[in-house]
């Protein structure tokens, strides 16, 4: 494929865990960080740190710039406040055995493997995560992190709680436990906050009406009433004490004075005069009749039964100094009455408003979840089970989200869930489809997918994906037959129309390819989509000058950013002039596009501009909040310090790059870049490797090896890399074929090279052109 192709391997050699290809929309999400250093590594300027920093100030800087961060309104702030945090942390920790490493030869790449840097589980707040493990150490288990810090701050408050001035005390401890390393993760976050507010909404104990004060503070909990409700029970105490709160404050001040002198009494274990009681009690029936949940959240109520009890035992004159006793008393007991309907949790208004919370969060999960963000669609799964914990729908849509987010313990987790609450729901099937094809498990992945079609046999999606599976065991017919549903159902599904092309390719029907490139374009002459789509099925049949044309014409009639990358990308290698103008035309129409600037920093590379290759990487970088992306920028920008010789900012680079790529393909990405590149190839082989012990059964990644391994010249692995390459994937191994044809012509194998060869030009007439494009041949 072409080397400054931005869409990486998402068309002649498509990326993905085994033969897991999901149909995500995978565009970036953008993020303005504003510039950034070229002599300076990304996560010391975002933190505000000198490059000698110690653990202590990256966690001091940290926590500051933590303070300043609003992680509902701007998660992928957050996100990448987050990352730089880690990254600051784990090159610390990893720049002894770096700089040892200094002196050997430029291709070895220090960056380390997760066996030799396996972090201490037991010291989660110290510690930062291992590079392909920062999810497990900081998310797997984000309920007991937030627990740990949730009790360690009660006991910190103990010293506080019987000093009624202590306002300000306690919020300070609140804000120390929220800057807590432990809760990074916007999970952990939200399950402290949910302690918290069920602590306030479990009654008055000594001091909870400074930490209630100082809760609303720190938490905004007066500012986002919806996000409140999101917490569930204590949540929704919490939005109703407001509320009273609210209306205590609009009371004249006379009044908002009598009531708050009755409220600090109540908080005083001293038994109150016979003068206390006749003055208090009518100010006390009117606090309880208008603000019985915000009265029970900062003071003892268990006083008001007491204080009343003494009311009645007083002489029958004292009472009498009491006006409208009877009215009095009766508003007391309605009080309780409303006290007692809270605690029982019985409204009908409290379980409607629920509803109404969660229904708004499931809504806002499926947006994000179609759209391709699996992570913050399941933190607004994560919402909607917390206002509503019995909704099947949201444990269909989390358990995809941890699919797409290849957390497959928590997806299996949510299914079976799923199972109990709704065996009948498509979504379980498919879902259960999915983590088969996972473990290459075919036979399964169809049934799967067969039962959710008959459940819900309109969706495009789950066709397309059986499709897949059919075309990856070879049976290509009721592939076809599944990719023309999918689009029956789905005219602008274009990853099923790729799939049709790869059969026809495989079949040599190259006159059904043209023809399938064509339909493309019908579906929708004005989506660049179409254009790139088809283009790329020109490129299959080594009909570069077609695709050119074809390319011209959607940029004339879609000019979007993306096709002028694309158009770019599949220029010659020598028109440096029209590849430079297509992405300055793509920077106009989007001046933060990571791919373009990707691409115009490797261009200039190319051509020998280091200095603006490097300040071309540093505003993708800046503008990416994406960590699949960010790894191959990083990994970019270390390429360009090791032409320019600076192996130790190059060797740093590159240790950012692994670092930022966690996922299966994430790390096969990474791995064929390097490879591509032919740069840090120790790297890229660490991160295959990372791959493969997350998905052992990938094709595409031991494809990636192989050409790791023919770059090092290790052509005896690399042969045996392919042929397990082309084992796991018959049909369509064209790149696996060719690249093994190169190694045994290493070898000097021959005649078997020039088998390889000739049977993956068959396949794909443009491999031989590709390979050569990479500066790799026999």
């Amino acid at each position: 494929m072409p080397k400054n192709y931005f869409f990486i391997y998402h068309g002649q050699r498509p990326a993905s865990a085994s033969f897991l290809i999901l149909d995500i929309n995978e565009n970036p999400l953008y993020e303005n960080r504003g510039p950034t250093m070229s002599d300076q590594p990304y996560y010391l300027e975002r933190l505000g740190i000198a490059p000698d920093a110690d653990e202590r100030t990256i966690k001091r800087a940290y926590a500051r710039a933590l303070k300043l961060i609003d992680q509902d309104a701007d998660p992928a702030g957050f996100q990448d406040l987050r990352e730089a945090y880690e990254e600051a942390l784990f090159w610390l920790r990893n720049q002894a055995s770096m700089a040892q490493d200094e002196h050997e030869a430029e291709a070895i790449d220090p960056a380390p493997t997760p066996a030799q840097h396996r972090p201490d589980t037991g010291s989660v707040d110290t510690r930062a995560p291992e590079p392909g493990q920062a999810h497990e150490s900081l998310g797997a288990d984000t309920t007991a992190l937030a627990m740990e810090v949730f009790t360690q701050f009660q006991q910190r408050c103990l010293s506080i709680a019987d000093d009624t001035e202590a306002g300000e005390a306690w919020y300070r401890q609140l804000q120390a436990a929220i800057d807590d390393v432990r809760l990074i993760s916007l999970g952990a976050r939200e399950a402290f906050e949910q302690g918290v507010a069920n602590l306030l909404a479990g009654g008055w104990q000594p001091g909870h009406h400074a930490l209630f004060v100082a809760a609303t503070r720190v938490f905004d909990w007066d500012m986002d009433r919806r996000r409140l409700l999101g917490l569930g029970m204590g949540g929704y105490t919490i939005d109703r004490a407001l509320e009273q709160r609210a209306m205590y404050d609009l009371q004249p001040d006379q009044d908002c004075e009598s009531q708050r002198q009755v409220i600090a009494r109540l908080r005083d274990p001293q038994p109150p005069s016979t003068r206390e009681l006749v003055d208090a009690m009518p100010t006390l029936a009117t606090l309880a009749a208008r603000f019985p949940t915000w009265l029970a959240l900062i003071t003892d109520t268990d006083k008001i039964a007491s204080w009343s009890a003494l009311h009645e035992a007083m002489p029958l004159w004292p009472q009498k100094m009491t006006p409208a006793w009877i009215r009095v008393m009766a508003a007391i007991v309605i009080a309780f009455i409303m006290l007692v309907y809270l605690a029982t949790n019985g409204a009908n208004r409290q379980s409607s408003d629920m509803q109404t919370v969660a229904a708004e969060h499931l809504e806002r999960a499926e947006e994000l979840l179609n759209a391709g963000d699996s992570g913050n669609a399941i933190a607004s799964f994560d919402r909607a089970l917390r206002a509503d914990p019995n909704n099947a729908e949201a444990y269909a849509g989390r358990a995809l989200a941890y699919i797409f987010n290849f957390d497959w313990e928590r997806a299996s987790g949510d299914l079976d869930k799923l199972e109990t609450m709704a065996p009948s729901h498509a979504r379980l099937y498919l879902g259960r489809g999915l983590l088969a094809v996972k473990d290459n498990r075919a036979a399964d992945a169809i049934a799967a997918f067969t039962r959710s079609l008959e459940l819900r046999p309109g969706s495009s999606f789950t066709y397309k994906e059986r499709a897949l599976v059919y075309e990856q065991i070879g049976q290509q017919d009721k592939a076809l037959a599944d990719a023309d549903e999918a689009i029956r159902l789905q005219p602008d599904r274009y990853s099923a129309y790729s799939l049709r092309a790869r059969v026809y390719l495989a079949r040599g029907e190259r006159q059904k390819l043209r023809e399938q490139a064509a339909a493309v374009v019908a579906v929708d002459g004005r989506s660049d989509e179409a254009y790139i789509t088809a283009a790329r099925m020109h490129i299959d049949l080594g009909e570069r000058k077609e695709a050119l044309a074809l390319v011209d014409r959607g940029v004339a009639l879609a000019p979007t950013a993306s096709i002028h990358v694309y158009r770019a990308a599949i220029r010659p290698s020598s028109d440096i002039a029209g590849r430079r103008a297509d992405l300055k035309t793509a920077l106009k129409l989007d001046p933060d596009f990571p791919g373009a600037l990707r691409n115009l920093a490797e261009l200039e590379r190319d051509a020998g501009r280091y200095e603006e290759a490097i300040a071309a990487f540093d505003q993708a970088i800046a503008n990416d909040s994406t960590q699949g992306m960010r790894a191959i920028l990083l990994a970019g920008r270390g390429s360009v310090y090791a032409k320019l010789g600076d192996t130790v900012a190059a060797d740093r680079a590159f240790a950012s790059a692994r670092f930022a790529a966690t996922t299966p393909i994430g790390l096969n990405n990474l791995c064929w870049y390097l490879a591509v590149e032919n740069a840090g190839l120790q790297t890229a082989l660490a991160a295959c490797d990372a791959s493969l012990e997350q998905s052992p059964e990938s094709a595409h990644t031991l494809d990636s090896k192989g050409l790791v391994l023919v770059r090092l010249n290790r052509f005896r692995e690399a042969v045996a890399a392919y042929d397990e390459a082309v084992r796991r994937k018959p049909a369509g191994g064209a790149w696996s074929r060719y690249g093994r044809g190169i190694a045994k012509h290493r070898l000097g194998d021959v005649k078997g090279g020039d088998a390889d060869m000739k049977a993956a030009q068959a396949e794909n007439a443009g491999v031989a052109q590709e390979y050569a494009a990479m500066g790799v041949s026999r």
